[in-house]
């Protein structure tokens, strides 16, 4: 909770960059339509309406999943007083969501039902605000890498036209390209230069506004599964259940929160294939020149790391469960 709040209410720049990129217009919009046939940028249009979609279906599968980890923690106290009614059973044996010492008493151990009551309703408002505050943050990061990936995925659209621009190209007599087709070419490939830079600027602004967010999610995750592998192997029946269900939600998101980033890095991959394979011979000089600031400035892949300890791809998953998996050993070591 303390590096949600300090991350949203302490860094607002680092939202704010998100946010911008979110709500910048897509590349298609700003380019005129007469560099293009019809057709393409019909593809273009329907290419930003299909990956909208899938990145809004991603952020609501996110929420689904935060929505049953508070469920399963809701479920504590409504476990608590039924038994208290039902059995009978005593105040101070009740399940709460976290230990922690009560403002009435000032102590560990609840006196009175209300008391109880009270501890449940004010836990539950705290793990209620900081899922919200995980939603928020979870879903900017979705929102935000599919907008870079749909750029990545137009500029590969308009690396082909222009192949497709070239094959179509006559030459005069003397070999050189004709007057018409090589403005329509440098003006084409100005745009895609244009293009290129921003969306390498786009990458740049993620990365700012995730290195943080970076490496406390990954140590939440880390402890999480740690203490949910423990406490499921050595508590009560209601605890397994509960830390079953925790466990389950958390991998989950950890391995949708890396899937993500292996996705946006796997984009970056097929734009440097698709310069790769460009067209380019027996093109003008500035034209090769061009490509080639272009294929240099590519082969740094796109990608969203901390100080290249963590690097947000599948093999970040592996990285936390197998942290987790090792403090689990020391701690299981250290319970015997």
């Amino acid at each position: 909770m303390l590096c949600l709040s300090t991350d949203l209410f302490l860094m607002p720049h680092k939202t704010k960059i998100l946010l911008d990129i979110i709500n910048s217009d897509f590349s298609v919009y700003q380019e005129e339509i007469r560099s293009y046939k019809r057709a393409v940028y019909e593809q273009k249009c329907e290419l930003v309406r299909e990956m909208t979609q899938q990145g809004y279906k991603m952020a609501k599968i996110i929420t689904t999943v935060l929505k049953y980890f508070f469920a399963v923690h809701v479920t504590i106290p409504i476990y608590g007083i039924c038994f208290y009614y039902i059995k009978s059973e005593d105040v101070e044996k009740l399940p709460l969501l976290i230990r922690m010492y009560s403002p009435l008493t000032f102590s560990l151990e609840m006196q009175s039902i209300e008391e109880y009551v009270i501890m449940s309703a004010l836990q539950l408002a705290y793990m209620y605000l900081s899922v919200i505050f995980v939603i928020i943050l979870l879903q900017m990061q979705i929102v935000s890498i599919f907008h870079i990936r749909v750029e990545m995925k137009l500029f590969r659209m308009s690396v082909k036209l222009i192949n497709g621009y070239c094959k179509e190209m006559t030459l005069n007599a003397d070999g050189g390209m004709n007057g018409e087709f090589e403005t329509e070419l440098r003006f084409m490939m100005g745009e895609l230069a244009r293009h290129h830079q921003n969306i390498f600027k786009k990458v740049k602004d993620v990365n700012i506004g995730f290195k943080f967010r970076l490496f406390y999610f990954n140590a939440y995750f880390c402890l999480q599964i740690c203490l949910g592998i423990f406490i499921f192997l050595k508590g009560q029946a209601l605890l397994k259940l509960k830390y079953g269900i925790i466990l389950v939600t958390v991998i989950t998101l950890a391995f949708l929160f890396s899937e993500d980033g292996q996705n946006f890095q796997d984009e970056g991959e097929e734009l440097r294939i698709t310069l790769y394979n460009c067209y380019w011979q027996n093109k003008p000089k500035w034209f090769t020149s061009t490509l080639q600031i272009l294929m240099i400035r590519n082969n740094s892949l796109p990608k969203i790391a901390l100080f290249n300890v963590f690097t947000l791809n599948r093999n970040n998953l592996t990285v936390v469960i197998r942290g987790a998996y090792s403090y689990f050993s020391l701690l299981n070591h250290f319970s015997k």
